[in-house]
């Protein structure tokens, strides 16, 4: 898991420093509508800039993820690192590891979701797409 949260935020660095893009919303493409995700490497890439309201306005949720993801980064190094700290590691991670956080995660998910679909639809302006 710490090889994967590594990776996003290395392609996110990489690309918010380059000319690169982002993957296609493929839910996009298929429905028409932004899936719940969209707009998250774009917010990602925003806080490598240091742009952290245009990284909010992307997506609400880029930097809990973006935290998210640094702090699974660096569980996983030190898990690998000090196996004498494993037990206090897991400790921390316990709720985590039992599945109890899917679903609240899920829910505020859809809900800014439906938060930033409403905003579109009324032509708010206060989220980016």
């Amino acid at each position: 898991m710490g090889v994967v949260a590594s990776a996003a935020l290395l392609l996110t660095l990489i690309m918010a420093h380059g000319r690169l893009h982002g993957p296609p919303c493929l839910f996009r493409a298929a429905f028409g509508i932004p899936c719940p995700g969209c707009g998250l490497t774009r917010s990602l890439g925003c806080l490598w800039q240091g742009r952290i309201v245009l990284s909010v306005r992307y997506h609400p949720l880029g930097p809990i993820a973006f935290a998210a993801l640094a702090a699974t980064s660096l569980w996983s190094a030190l898990y690998v690192m000090l196996p004498g700290a494993r037990p206090m590691l897991r400790r921390w991670t316990r709720h985590l590891r039992d599945g109890s956080m899917g679903w609240p995660v899920l829910v505020i998910l859809l809900l800014v979701w439906i938060i930033r679909l409403a905003d579109a639809y009324l032509q708010g302006g206060v989220f980016l797409w």
